[in-house]
Parts: C-alpha cells; structure tokens; sequence
C-alpha cells in the first residue's frame, strides 16, 4: 500500500482470551459484550504476536491479520525508526486484563534469558504449542500495568527478617521442618525449599497456616485465604508470608521489570508489554510450572513496595508514562468534550482503545474522518499525519518509546 492511501484511521479487532481465573464480566461491560457474560475472559489482545494476532478492517468488507497489514508498508505503517530498530514488526504488546481469581506466581526473562530459552527448546523439539513449552518467542516482556479498578497483586520480596517473622507468627512448621534439611538463608534458598517440599509436608503447614490466619487477620491472611480457596494445597498458598502485598488504586501505574517476581491477584486494568508471551510460572497455576527456569530468571533480593509506580508526564490533555522499556509507551488522551491533535513528522505507529460516547478522528488535509464508539480499537499509522481527535470520554494509547 502506498503512504497515501494509509493515512486513515483503521478499526482494529483485538483477539480475546479465555482463561480460567478471568473475570465473568469486567472485558465485557468495557467492550459491550453481554453475550459474553459468564465467560471467563481474561486479556483482550492489541497486537500483532502470533498467539493473538488481531484483525484490521482494510475496507468495509475485508480484515487482514495485523501482522500482515504493517507488511504491506512497514515503513509506513510503523514509521521508518521503528521498523529498522525491530525488522518489521510491532515491538509492544497491548491489552486489557481482568483477574477475577489469582493468576500464577511468575517471572519474565530478559532478552538474552528469552534468546537462550527459547533456542534450547527449539533444539528439544519441544512444540510451541506443548503445555510444557516455557519460551513461545525470543524476546523480553518488561510490562507496564495501569490501574482501572482497584488492584492487588504480590510483587518482589521482602526483607529477610520480615520474612521469617512472618513465618513465625503463620506457618512455624515449615521453619522446624526446613531447617532439618537446609540453611534457612538466603529468601532464595528458603523460597526454593517451599516450592520442591514434600507433599505430606506441605499439606500439614497449608493446615497450620490456615488456623494461624483466623488468630491473625489482615491483608496476608485474607490473600492466603484467596489463593487457598482456588488452588488448595499448592506451595503458593504460603507466597504473602514472602511477598510485597500492593493494593493498587484505580489509575496507578506500576512497572515490571525482567526477573521481579510478581502475581496478580484481582482486579482489572491496562497492560503493555514488550510483544512477548514469554512467562516462568512457579506456582498457582494449572498451567506448567518450571521451577528451574524461575530460579534460573528471578531476582530473589529485597523490593521496595514502591519501586516501579510510575507517574506520568502531563502535557495540557495528555498523560505519558515512560519506562525504560524503549518498545513501549502509555498515554491517556482525555477528550471532554474537547480535542487532541498530532501534526509532528517522524510519529511512529499508534494504536489505541476508546472508551466514551463518540469520537471522530479527522484528517484536515485529506477532508476524511473516522468515527468510533465505545469499546473501539484502532491504529493510525506513522504515516498518518497530522489528525485530529474529537469527542468525549477517554482515549487509551499504545507507541513506541523512540
């Protein structure tokens, strides 16, 4: 396709994942979608990664993979900085998430962790598709999560002494059982004991923890309780005893860097990561736990509750959170009844997520304009220039960090 003939705003059609600790209606109230009440939808996907490649409306009959649309002119479409750095392709992935019930304790490789991971498993013939398959791509997936509810999750770990204190007080068991096998230093040793413990073992301290949780309330027993009440007997159960506990507010925004350790627990809100589906799981999950490779990743020494909020750069109507993820960018547009406008040159591809009552992206020189409703997606190429946006309500933007 010609830059010409590019510059139009583009309907985009995210891909929807179904996974079982996804909530029964928080996508669907965003997005409109009554008839998929009940579903236990989990991530709505903006990107272009071969697990979940969304679709673009290049007519008003015809959609095309996104992967296959920045084909046509990558140049273009993603802007000419953007395609070199990444041979072509999207760097960021872009989503909604909604956790109704805890999702997997987790970590994510860096580039050369991912690189190295994922060639091993090539080499073992291990399908990409195979449940015991860890790396589905070669890349890093730092991550950015944005807040629209409240949201908690465990992040990184606490100091040493906070720890065993905690487990004094809940789990006292697993210390007299431990310390017959291993020395209970470093976290890192003492985190790996509990993940490899005997199951007979495990089930007595889970018991003991329990019974401690009605004789000591607050936020780690009632996030025992939750995990206890999905995954039962899973070493996880007992991961707030080592855990930061973060109860983020609605529009915080917390970044998460290769190697943290981290589990969300509830809530819904925006993610963007660099476009990877690369995840280490280590517990409270029905999906495959490699132990090895997460304490072959992870990073097992002390984290601040408040390290990696980000705040934002405000400029008039325009919220930016940038990281050092240089795949990505955030931004929130908000319109009120108002307007935004984009008129620079070497812009990179954007795409965005609206929620609101109405808004109309205009293109003055080309006398062209585009409307979207709530629950929409869509891309303007880098190509695409200068626009503007009008309406009410909120815009939820994705670019590259470059």
């Amino acid at each position: 396709m010609k830059n010409k003939e590019l510059i139009k705003a583009y309907k985009f059609t995210p891909s929807l994942k179904n996974y079982d600790w996804g909530s029964l209606s928080g996508i669907q109230n965003i997005i409109e979608r009554d008839d998929l009440k009940g579903i236990p939808l989990a991530e709505l996907w903006m990107g272009s990664h071969k697990n979940g490649d969304g679709s673009v409306a290049v007519s008003s009959d015809k959609e095309i993979k996104l992967s296959e649309f920045i084909k046509t002119n990558s140049n273009a479409i993603l802007g000419k900085v953007v395609n070199k750095k990444y041979n072509g392709e999207l760097p960021f992935l872009f989503k909604i998430l909604a956790a109704e019930k805890p999702l997997s304790i987790q970590v994510h490789p860096s580039k050369k962790e991912a690189e190295k991971g994922f060639y091993k498993e090539e080499k073992e013939k291990i399908d990409i598709s195979a449940y015991n398959r860890t790396y589905k791509d070669k890349n890093h997936k730092p991550e950015l999560i944005y807040t629209l509810t409240d949201f908690y999750l465990l992040k990184g770990f606490k100091d040493y002494n906070f720890v065993y204190s905690n487990l004094k007080i809940f789990s006292p068991l697993f210390i007299e059982i431990a310390e017959k096998e291993i020395s209970l230093k470093p976290i890192k040793k003492l985190f790996k004991y509990l993940l490899s413990m005997d199951k007979n073992d495990l089930h007595d301290v889970i018991d003991q923890t329990l019974d401690n949780c009605k004789k000591n309330s607050g936020i780690i027993a009632d996030t025992i309780n939750s995990f206890y009440s999905v995954y039962g007997y899973d070493p996880g159960v007992l991961a707030p005893l080592f855990f930061n506990i973060l109860k983020l507010k609605p529009h915080n925004a917390l970044f998460i860097p290769a190697g943290e350790l981290h589990s969300y627990i509830s809530g819904i809100g925006f993610e963007i990561m660099a476009n990877s589906d690369n995840v280490i799981r280590g517990g409270l999950t029905t999906k495959y736990i490699d132990v090895k490779g997460l304490f072959e990743v992870g990073n097992f020494k002390k984290s601040s509750i408040d390290k990696g909020i980000t705040v934002p750069k405000i400029n008039k109507n325009v919220e930016k959170y940038i990281t050092r993820a240089k795949e990505f960018i955030f931004s929130i547009i908000s319109l009120d009844n108002g307007s935004y406008s984009y008129k620079k040159f070497r812009k990179n591809i954007e795409l965005y997520f609206y929620i609101g009552s109405g808004c109309k992206v205009t293109f003055p020189k080309e006398n062209s304009s585009y409307d979207f409703k709530n629950g929409n997606s869509f891309i303007i190429p880098a190509c695409a220039f200068p626009y503007t946006i009008t309406g009410d309500g909120i815009l939820y933007m994705a670019s590259v960090n470059i």
